[in-house]
């Protein structure tokens, strides 16, 4: 193995999670739900990155993706906003790394000159002479048709994907190389500080290869004279940035927020093996911490036979219910998308139903998964339950809620 950013082979480990299943392997096979790939979390010695040690084929991973944008309502208007920055797209080349359906995209639809979207998994239900479509993986070599054909983007979005992919130098090059002299390359993704050092070990799945601090992140920039001069703290994912990139020799200072949020990466030590030691420890004591909350409260439930409902089958679900050993307690699984309905939850022989499931009406104790929408499945349960229920939140912190319907 050999770091995805600098090509070092010396690691230090943070977390072994074992084997776990791939968080999108939504299938009707009942043998193949349960395949599991070892989940070991490092971080290169070199450029300090933190990443998965052994990659899966990305082959396997997308070329079935079973995530659709469209999925979640928060996640459309998320997408919604980013269309609305303040950013000059009026006649614009705009090119989206990751376009999936397309959900970004269309909010550019009338204003772009060039629209373009790169997928493996991309869905064909955009239409019009300005919109271009490529159902493949993006990487250096596409960059450079691109490049022929449209001369260049003045704006590349990759909203929560750059940290998904194996090939990173070359994706990176591959954004130096279409990107307009002024133009900006505009990515999210989730962000080291906000997730990891709190515990949140939700975020680590083997489609998301990398875990950026800016430290990591600009290193690898710097290398194709690339550089970040906006970021913003989000909600998204359980806690995100959004990076503003743009060419090295460009004259755009560096906003005062980066600058503050470089500062603070080197003052926690995000440069030292001394915090990724600590790094460590907080897991550790999160992970037994809930178990032994799980296995006190949840455990009781399931002695009186009853049945259990868990709300959501998100990537972030998967891990939580494998790692906390939750998956033996839960009976259905609930979820909006379409991609995932009668199929069975990964590493299990449970089934994914949807909302109007009469069993949703007969239980009396649900647990929640997608807890960064915690209010929106809220207003959703509330809406099909006519009797009283118990709200198990298992993470990230443990703890039962009592509804009592009027």
């Amino acid at each position: 193995m050999s770091c995805v950013a600098c090509k070092n082979d010396f690691f230090f480990r943070i977390y072994d999670f074992g084997p776990i299943p791939l968080v999108n392997n939504f299938t009707k096979n009942q043998i193949n739900a349960k395949k599991k790939y070892r989940l070991d979390i490092v971080y290169c010695s070199k450029c300090y990155l933190v990443q998965i040690k052994k990659n899966v084929n990305p082959k396997t991973l997308f070329r079935n993706y079973k995530h659709i944008s469209s999925g979640s309502k928060v996640n459309v208007e998320h997408l919604k906003s980013i269309s609305k920055l303040g950013l000059n797209l009026k006649s614009t080349n705009i090119l989206e790394i990751g376009s999936n359906d397309n959900s970004l995209l269309k909010n550019f639809k009338s204003t772009s000159k060039i629209l373009c979207g790169v997928d493996p998994s991309i869905k064909q239900n955009l239409k019009g002479r300005n919109v271009h479509l490529y159902k493949e993986f993006f990487n250096y070599k596409l960059s450079t048709k691109l490049r022929k054909k449209f001369d260049g983007f003045d704006f590349i979005f990759a909203i929560n994907v750059i940290p998904h992919v194996k090939n990173l130098e070359e994706v990176i090059k591959g954004v130096s190389n279409l990107l307009n002299q002024k133009g900006f390359f505009i990515m999210e993704g989730v962000y080291l500080l906000n997730n990891i050092q709190k515990g949140y070990f939700d975020t680590f799945y083997h489609e998301h290869v990398s875990t950026f601090s800016l430290f990591s992140l600009n290193k690898l920039l710097k290398k194709y004279n690339l550089k970040i001069i906006k970021t913003k703290l989000l909600t998204t994912q359980g806690g995100s940035f959004r990076a503003h990139i743009t060419h090295l020799n460009n004259d755009y200072k560096v906003c005062s927020n980066t600058k503050a949020l470089l500062k603070k990466e080197f003052k926690l030590g995000l440069n030292k093996k001394i915090y990724y030691e600590k790094l460590k420890k907080v897991l550790d004591k999160k992970i037994k911490d809930l178990k032994l909350q799980i296995k006190k409260k949840i455990s009781k439930i399931k002695l009186k036979n009853k049945k259990i409902i868990a709300l959501g089958a998100p990537a972030r679900g998967v891990v939580i219910t494998n790692v906390l050993n939750t998956n033996k307690f839960i009976d259905y699984y609930v979820d909006d998308s379409p991609t995932k309905l009668n199929t069975f939850f990964p590493g299990t022989n449970v089934k994914v139903i949807n909302w109007k499931n009469k069993n949703i009406l007969d239980c009396h104790y649900f647990v929640l998964l997608s807890w960064n929408y915690e209010k929106e499945i809220i207003k959703k349960i509330l809406k099909y339950k006519k009797k009283d229920f118990y709200f198990i939140k298992i993470f990230p912190k443990f703890k039962i809620k009592y509804f009592k319907k009027d």
